[in-house]
This record gives structure tokens, C-alpha cells and sequence, in this order.
């Protein structure tokens, strides 16, 4: 059994949540970067002809930086602005990681999943998480862990998903 006391951060869900989205990320991000490679070629084309004037090559990847780190700073301003109004977010949660499950409760309320819930556990530098369907999870930042306790719930993980999948 492993328990634990967490108070979630700004950045805990800043990270997890791109975590859990990287798929939808990367293919934001390889359209944004699509479309400046097309702009650029397109210009650079133009330019070659006399059409155009070279600065507006450099338009192109310009306007993809700008974009992506527009999206990026829209994401996380995002995510400050739920948690404000959340009380849930901001509480205490104790879990506790058994073979009959996870639990978390805080001051506002309690959940209980059962193992055979759990679709997939996934391990990042940072955190623990617990997938209950393709694209959201429960999740534990290892800072609120010792190592021994990381190694508890890793078997945990290992061995109860195992068994609920036979």
C-alpha cells in the first residue's frame, strides 16, 4: 500500500495536462510548422523570380515561432484560470494506492477506482498516471513520493493491471 498527501501546483497540472494532450500537440504543432514551410518555400520562390522581396522569407518560420509560443503561453493561462475557480484543485488530496485500488479524498469530497477502471499507467520524468479512458488520467507528482513508496506503487501498477486485464 502507498499513501500520500498532495497539494497540487500551477505547474503539476501545467505538466500533466500537456502530458496527457501531446498527441493533439504534436499534430497542432507539425500543422503550424507545415504551414510555415509552404509560406517560406511559396516566398522563396517569389523571391528567386524578383516577385517578392527577401525579408518576407523570413517571415514564414517568424510567424511560426510566434504562434507556437502564443498557443503556449494561451495554455497555460488557461489552465491558471480554471484552477482559480476550482475549489477541488486547490485542497489537499490524500491517496492511497492499494490492491483494491486508488482512493483520493480531500476536504471536498472522495473518489474510488477500481483497478480494473484503470486502462493504462504511464510513468513521465515527474509524475504517475493513472489512465481511465485514452486521454484522461488521475495523476501523482513523484515529488510527493520517497523512492521506496515509487517503487511500491510502480509494482502496485504493474502487478494489479496485469491481473485485471486476465
Amino acid at each position: 500500500m502507498v499513501s500520500t498527501e498532495v497539494k497540487y501546483e500551477r505547474d503539476d497540472y501545467v505538466r500533466a495536462i500537456r502530458f496527457m494532450s501531446r498527441r493533439q500537440n504534436r499534430a497542432f504543432s507539425l500543422l503550424l510548422l507545415l504551414g510555415g514551410l509552404c509560406f517560406t518555400l511559396m516566398y522563396v520562390g517569389r523571391a528567386m523570380n524578383g516577385e517578392s522581396e527577401w525579408w518576407l522569407v523570413l517571415l514564414g518560420p517568424c510567424l511560426f515561432v510566434f504562434f507556437y509560443l502564443l498557443f503556449r503561453a494561451f495554455q497555460v493561462r488557461s489552465i491558471a484560470k480554471q484552477l482559480q475557480n476550482s475549489p477541488d484543485a486547490q485542497a489537499v488530496h490524500h491517496w492511497i494506492i492499494s490492491d483494491d485500488g486508488l482512493m483520493t479524498n480531500s476536504e471536498l469530497g472522495s473518489s474510488q477506482i477500481r483497478w480494473g477502471a484503470v486502462i493504462k499507467f504511464r510513468e513521465s520524468k515527474s509524475d504517475f498516471f493513472f489512465f481511465t479512458a485514452p486521454r484522461f488520467a488521475k495523476f501523482i507528482p513523484k515529488r510527493t513520493l520517497p523512492e521506496q513508496q515509487q517503487m511500491e506503487l510502480r509494482r502496485l501498477a504493474t502487478e494489479n493491471l496485469s491481473r485485471s486485464r486476465a
